[in-house]
């Protein structure tokens, strides 16, 4: 091959390539079509010359021109805060909302399993004796419950609820790994503790208190644990029913889009320990507190039925944005 005859009638490529990889920022739709083509190609003259060349500095030139054409071609195109911004609009809710069926399934099984139990407990004094002696109720009913809101400075007592709850929903959502079977007897487990404080409670008239104290930062605090729970078990069975695609090209998309929800609910959980910290074990009145948390519950649902209902229209899956049709490879 005449290498000089081959630069000749394919510099102007590689110059148009050059020039395009560096103002990769601000091309057109047109330009990064053809960024990609070029690279491509270039890449293809880049083997010709390694092959049937010993010009050290023109195979030096090329590789360092493809090189950065890779870079620009398979990089990042959209800034990040757009990136930020189609994860709060489009990613996380869409998920949230897809999971809607199993999200609502979770909490009703949750609020009747913590109903039941909580009415045993409450009904049968052979159910509490089992549970501690009647002064050690008495010392929960009377204090122990309401102190351990406030008995902590709100800001460390704030990161611990944030730390333990994001705990408990990324326990959900791994689950998914083991095909969700073990959600179930989390949220039974969540339910049990949370019942038999509600039993005892009311044993001793002191419902108006558990609510009181639950309801502000529970609401928000149990929906997130309650939407891990959702998606995590439909990841495991998108294990057993992929729809029409392929098993693992619709797991591989369904838990890169379940990992939206897991980042999402740290924001979340954020939020919920905020209010366990600083709104439940304040002064204000007790209808005050609890608007509080409705408030943060009724704006979490609009924000995710909103959003997740317009993304989901335009059949959005919170998987990342689609890759090029065809992958450019060196």
């Amino acid at each position: 091959m005449d290498i000089d005859a081959f630069v000749t009638a394919h510099r102007p490529v590689w110059d148009r390539l050059d020039h395009l990889v560096k103002h990769r920022s601000s091309l057109t739709g047109t330009e990064i079509d053809e960024l990609v083509e070029l690279y491509q190609r270039v890449a293809t003259h880049l083997s010709i010359v390694r092959s049937s060349s010993t010009d050290a500095m023109l195979v030096g030139r090329l590789s360092a021109l493809v090189a950065r054409a890779r870079s620009a071609v398979t990089g990042a195109h959209t800034p990040a805060w757009r990136e930020l911004t189609r994860f709060f609009t489009v990613s996380f809710p869409v998920v949230a909302y897809r999971a809607r069926w199993w999200w609502l399934a979770s909490a009703l099984a949750f609020l009747l399993v913590s109903w039941v139990i909580a009415a045993w407990v409450a009904a049968n004094p052979g159910v509490q004796a089992t549970i501690g002696s009647p002064d050690e109720i008495a010392q929960l009913v009377n204090e122990d419950f309401a102190d351990y809101y406030s008995e902590h400075p709100a800001a460390s007592f704030a990161g611990r609820v944030w730390t333990n709850n994001a705990w408990v929903s990324a326990q959900m959502i791994m689950y998914a790994l083991v095909l969700g079977l073990p959600i179930p007897y989390a949220l039974y487990a969540n339910a049990e503790n949370v019942a038999v404080s509600a039993g005892l409670m009311a044993s001793r008239d002191k419902l108006d208190i558990f609510f009181g104290l639950i309801l502000p930062h529970g609401l928000l605090e149990l929906t997130a644990v309650f939407l891990a729970a959702a998606v995590g078990m439909r990841l495991g069975w998108t294990v057993i029913d992929p729809g029409p695609r392929r098993r693992l090209d619709a797991l591989a998309e369904q838990g890169r889009a379940v990992m939206s929800v897991a980042l999402g609910l740290v924001v979340v959980l954020f939020v919920s320990g905020l209010i366990e910290a600083f709104v439940t074990p304040s002064g204000l009145p007790t209808w005050a507190r609890v608007g509080i948390g409705v408030l943060a519950e009724v704006a979490f649902l609009a924000y995710v039925i909103g959003f997740g209902r317009r993304a989901a229209r335009r059949d959005e899956t919170g998987d990342i944005e689609r890759a090029p049709d065809v992958a450019p490879t060196a």
